[in-house]
């Protein structure tokens, strides 16, 4: 009789009902979602992060992949194989003495070796959780300032640090130039801008529980500033009648000034500025594909800066003018004033 009284009592401490099977079973089946989910952390404890990755994304069934956790599993899997480590970052960032974003960025990650094809597929996990933050627990946005700021330090350290075989050894070399477009070294691409972009986005969108895990060290100044200089907008002049055009002019109105329908009311765009330069800033985009131009300038300057990045020119200081004699508007900024590099 005690037994059958201990058999039972096991059977229900495993499963709601003998009837319908019980925990064992699951991973007794070495082809069950449960026991292919269990090995495949149990490859990730092994380091193994490509047999951990095969599993949960060739192994599971589909609808098994769709769950929270699993999606977050993925994420760490590709970004232990990315190369990112807990640890070894938060550490880096509360030893950090730079006050300077992109070179604090570039002197944790010098010497690491980091897989940028893994980093970009662990983002797509964590974005498959959801793309809103407060969505997410706090661990998981944690993962998303370390991987962000991966993404971009290492991008920016390939073309701008390239000694020690390729990983840098934290120091800036000679000649490189953020202002250029160019996918060779010292230079900048618009698609390595994106990646820099977008990794910069999920360090600001992440800001404050980065913060708590700081406590320390000049990383959370840093970065605080950045983001508010990324989210100030360029002090420009309301665009007023001018009172006094040059005699040619004389009579003329707005409208047949800039043969623009009667009504019509004229913007800085029209007489120079880019078509851009109202857009608001988004300098919490997470998304590579999602990055404009106008971000690209900016951020091309933020990085060539003394104030922030890796340059000595200050990026505070921007000139806006209007020439009365060709009614043309510009800005000059201190930063990237090269041909064809106009004002955000």
């Amino acid at each position: 009789m005690f037994v059958r009284i201990l058999l039972l009592t096991l059977c229900l401490s495993l499963t709601v009902s003998c009837e319908s099977g019980n925990i064992l079973e699951s991973y007794s089946n070495n082809n069950s979602d449960d026991s292919l989910f269990y090995s495949a952390k149990n490859k990730m404890n092994d380091f193994d992060w490509d047999g951990a990755i095969q599993i949960l994304t060739e192994k599971l069934s589909p609808a098994y992949q769709g769950r929270t956790e699993v999606k977050e599993v993925l994420m760490h899997a590709y970004g232990g194989k990315c190369g990112i480590s807990f640890f070894d970052f938060l550490q880096g960032l509360k030893n950090a003495t730079s006050t300077r974003m992109f070179e604090l960025a570039m002197q944790i990650f010098a010497g690491r070796t980091v897989d940028m094809e893994a980093c970009d597929h662990s983002l797509v996990a964590l974005h498959s959780i959801s793309d809103d933050p407060l969505k997410r627990t706090k661990q998981q946005n944690l993962f998303a300032a370390i991987l962000g700021l991966t993404r971009m330090a290492t991008t920016l350290r390939a073309k701008f640090d390239t000694d020690n075989g390729g990983v840098g050894n934290g120091q800036v070399d000679a000649s490189v130039n953020a202002c250029v477009v160019s996918p060779a070294n010292h230079f900048l691409s618009d698609a390595e801008m994106d990646r820099i972009i977008a990794g910069v986005g999920l360090i600001f969108e992440n800001l404050a529980v980065l913060g708590d895990s700081l406590n320390g060290g000049t990383a959370g100044g840093a970065f605080t500033n950045a983001k508010a200089f990324c989210q100030t907008d360029l002090p420009i002049p309301t665009l007023q009648q001018p009172g006094d055009y040059k005699s040619a002019l004389a009579g003329q109105t707005w409208a047949t000034l800039l043969s623009k329908p009667p009504g019509y009311q004229p913007t800085w765009v029209d007489f120079g500025l880019p078509a851009d330069f109202a857009e608001p800033l988004n300098c919490m985009n997470t998304k590579d594909a999602e990055v404009t131009a106008k971000m690209r300038r900016l951020f091309r300057r933020m990085i060539a800066s003394q104030n922030m990045g890796v340059g000595a020119c200050d990026i505070t200081v921007a000139t806006f003018g209007f020439d009365i004699d060709t009614l043309q508007a510009s800005v000059t900024m201190n930063c990237c004033p090269a041909p064809g590099m106009v004002a955000p």
